[in-house]
């Protein structure tokens, strides 16, 4: 598989830089963001968020989520922050991301009980993919850069993901739908992120399907629910392949 880098970048200036950002976003280069983002987030040294840091800027799409970030928060006096903390899961809430480091090894794989989502297209099947510590700090920054940009869609502002409904059951809410998929044509989600790792590391594409995951006691119940809703969402989940060659 190939990613269309030019592709990428011309939709992502289109739908996130303005013409009055082009000459900030420029005057990052490429090479240097790694290094820029030390000045840009408070990561307290901690060495696990700076391998996942590390990880996140080897990967076209990380990288450039995070250089449009800095564009954005140029004129600003903020920093972005990401923090330890013992809640369930991970989530960005007002310049912070917050970790919950117990779910991941020292690898930064996500531990057994919290895995995600995906379907094996051959088998007509939902299965569960592994998190990653680099992949859910991408995720949360992605809230972030729509926080940022003033595009974050709250709950009440649901169109698609609405109460009962199948989309609303699979993704929670708009803006989970816009963050891991390429809904409204928006490459900097999850599953662009994912599909450069698995070029990167040679392994197979897997894109997640849906905002919940981890398996356990109501799990099959909860696989069952997800193939029945797929034909609803599978609009949604093929953008990726806008990206490819």
């Amino acid at each position: 598989m190939i990613f269309n880098h030019e592709k990428f970048i011309n939709a992502v200036k289109s739908i996130h830089v303005k013409p009055e950002e082009s000459q900030s976003y420029e005057s990052i280069p490429d090479s240097e963001v790694r290094k820029k983002l030390d000045e840009f987030i408070n990561y307290g040294k901690n060495p696990r968020f700076s391998k996942a840091l590390d990880e996140i800027c080897k990967n076209l799409v990380g990288r450039t989520m995070f250089r449009v970030l800095m564009t954005k928060m140029q004129t600003e006096e903020k920093r972005m922050h990401i923090i330890p903390y013992e809640d369930n899961g991970s989530r960005y809430m007002e310049y912070v991301v917050y970790i919950n480091l117990s779910f991941y090894d020292a690898s930064g794989t996500g531990i057994p009980s919290r895995q995600y989502y995906y379907i094996d297209d051959e088998k007509h099947e939902i299965k569960t993919k592994l998190k990653s510590l680099a992949g859910s700090i991408f995720h949360e920054f992605c809230h972030g850069l729509h926080h940022v940009s003033e595009t974050y869609i709250p709950k009440k502002k649901n169109v698609l993901c609405l109460d009962d409904t199948p989309l609303g059951d699979v993704w929670n809410k708009d803006e989970e739908l816009r963050t891991i998929t390429c809904f409204n044509n928006d490459p900097i989600c999850d599953h662009c992120f994912d599909l450069c790792q698995s070029i990167l590391k040679k392994q197979s594409f897997r894109p997640r399907y849906s905002h919940g995951g981890w398996h356990g006691k109501d799990d099959s119940e909860k696989r069952s629910c997800l193939l029945l809703h797929l034909p609803h969402s599978q609009e949604f989940m093929d953008g990726w392949r806008e990206y490819m060659i």
